[in-house]
Formats: C-alpha cells, sequence, structure tokens
C-alpha cells in the first residue's frame, strides 16, 4: 500500500514506470497510464486512514477499474497485470478464479456494453461507436457484437427504434 508517510511504495511504482518506458517506447503512454493510476489508486486508499489489515482492495478489483476507465484505448492482459503490479499469467488465473471469466473476455464484455449505450443514440454513427469503445476495426466490432448478441450492431440499433 503506498502512503503519504512512507514513499517507498510510491518510489517503487515509479521506478517500474520508468523501466516500462525505457524497454517499451512504442507504448509510452499507456504503459505510464497504466502506473499512474496504480499510484493514484494507491495513495487515495493510503490518504483515507486505510490500513492493509483493514481494508484493501483485490487485484482484481484494481483489474476490473482499470479496466472500465481504460477500456476505449488498445489494452490488453499486459496492461492490465502492469496497472496491478502481477504478473500476467498469475492474475489471469486470479480474475478466472474470482469472476468466472477471462481479462479479455470481461474487457469485450464492458466495450459491448458501452456501445450498446452509444447505439441507443441516433446521431452517433454505427463505426464511431466501435472505434470509440476500442475496437480499432469495423469488422472485428460487427463480428463481436454479432457473436454476442446475435444480430448485427446495425440491426440493434434499428431494433431499439422500430
Amino acid at each position: 500500500m503506498v502512503s503519504l508517510t512512507d514513499p517507498s511504495a510510491a518510489v517503487a511504482v515509479m521506478q517500474r514506470m520508468m523501466e516500462l518506458l525505457r524497454d517499451r517506447p512504442s507504448q509510452v503512454a499507456l504503459r505510464a497510464s497504466a502506473c499512474l493510476y496504480q499510484l493514484l489508486a494507491e495513495l487515495a486508499a493510503g490518504s483515507t486512514g486505510e490500513q492493509s489489515g483493514e481494508w484493501q482492495r483485490s487485484p482484481v478489483d484494481l483489474a476490473i477499474s482499470f479496466m472500465e476507465s481504460h477500456y476505449h484505448r488498445g489494452i490488453g492482459v499486459s496492461d492490465v497485470a502492469a496497472c496491478v503490479g502481477l504478473d500476467p499469467s498469475y492474475l489471469l488465473k486470479l480474475f478466472r478464479r474470482q469472476t468466472g471469466m477471462s481479462i479479455r473476455d470481461y474487457l469485450i464484455a464492458t466495450r459491448l456494453r458501452k456501445a450498446k449505450v452509444l447505439l441507443k443514440d441516433p446521431r452517433i454513427a454505427v463505426t464511431a461507436a466501435a472505434q470509440s469503445v476500442g475496437f480499432r476495426n469495423y469488422a472485428s466490432f460487427e463480428k463481436t457484437f454479432r457473436k454476442s448478441t446475435g444480430r448485427s450492431p446495425s440491426v440493434y440499433r434499428e431494433e431499439l427504434f422500430y
């Protein structure tokens, strides 16, 4: 737990962030965001006076919070694991044990849930909805949406209004 009185954990997170920035300059913004998110979450928990023996957010809770806040970016398991500070394979096992689904499936479900909200607004193009929830191309979005709902995003939208 990062605390305002014991900065060693904050320093460790910042050092990890600097290592990530040095090792993978092509993913600088996303990895820095993940580490900063972890640092801020832990500082917020520490500033409310909660000690590790009392209430502490689990790695799965932190992973879910990170995905809910960053689903629209091109994040994956390694980014979620970097945010939480765990090995990706260990986080995958822990996440599946606690939620019954994989991180990838949770991320896809989150993106589809957010896309359905956007599709309720007829002013937003279907392709724009797909991009704004983190799908890189429309074909991938349509295939995933159809697999989940049994219909295309366009048909889903039409059914909302007729």
